[in-house]
């Protein structure tokens, strides 16, 4: 079980994160002319695949790689009282 006041502060600071990217001109991103870039499909949450986008971005050593994700958190309704846990990936 999550705490949802830490739970706001992880999305407070990806959002802080996100207004300081070098790459953000306005509201357009402007990636380099050089390097990859990976852009996923929906994660909705899914830790596994998560795990795996991580592993084959190996950003720690491909610092020109940039990588943007698509819908992170999702409503699924899981399980029988249709709960999203989807931001829990955050």
């Amino acid at each position: 079980m999550s705490d949802a006041s830490a739970d706001a502060q992880v999305l407070l600071d990806a959002a802080a994160l996100n207004r300081q990217d070098p790459c953000l001109d306005g509201s357009l991103l402007r990636l380099p002319d050089y390097g990859q870039l990976v852009m996923t499909g929906d994660i909705h949450g899914h830790q596994r695949n998560f795990a795996r986008l991580k592993k084959y971005a190996d950003l720690r050593h491909a610092p020109a790689r940039h990588v943007i994700l698509h819908e992170v958190i999702h409503i699924e309704h899981n399980g029988p009282m249709g709960n999203d846990n989807s931001h829990q990936l955050m």
